[in-house]
């Protein structure tokens, strides 16, 4: 999961494009603009793509807002909840796009086969 960078359109609106991508096919599961960087915006995109392809078992994010917090073990209130659910949190470290490099490659013609664990059926990672 990460954040491309804003930019303007045309008419000077900002856009902060959100990815959720696959990391063992690079399939693109979302690209959406979101109006907010915050709880409510990502978790909703987050909860449907997870009802879209299954709940996955890991998830692989940089320690920024909203993913990271400065609550216990710098969770925040997303990533928690994350982890109630028995998902495995992988942080990329420092606020910093280069380790999060899979999420930059992805396969826009969504051709690949999602990586599925075979005894649960679920994702088995996506950044």
């Amino acid at each position: 999961m990460d954040f491309k960078g804003y930019f303007s359109t045309g008419d000077g609106t900002r856009c902060d494009p959100f990815t959720i991508t696959d990391a063992h096919s690079r399939y693109l599961i979302r690209c959406q603009t979101v109006s907010r960087m915050d709880l409510s915006q990502v978790g909703a995109v987050c909860e449907a793509a997870m009802r879209e392809y299954d709940m996955p078992a890991r998830i692989r994010t940089d320690n920024g807002a909203p993913f990271a917090g400065t609550g216990l073990l710098g969770l925040s209130k997303l990533s928690l909840s994350w982890t109630k659910m028995g998902i495995c949190l992988l942080c990329s470290g420092a606020i910093n796009a280069t380790p999060n490099n899979n999420a930059e490659n992805n396969n826009p013609e969504g051709k690949a086969r999602l990586g599925h664990d075979g005894a649960s059926g679920r994702l088995t990672h996506v950044v």
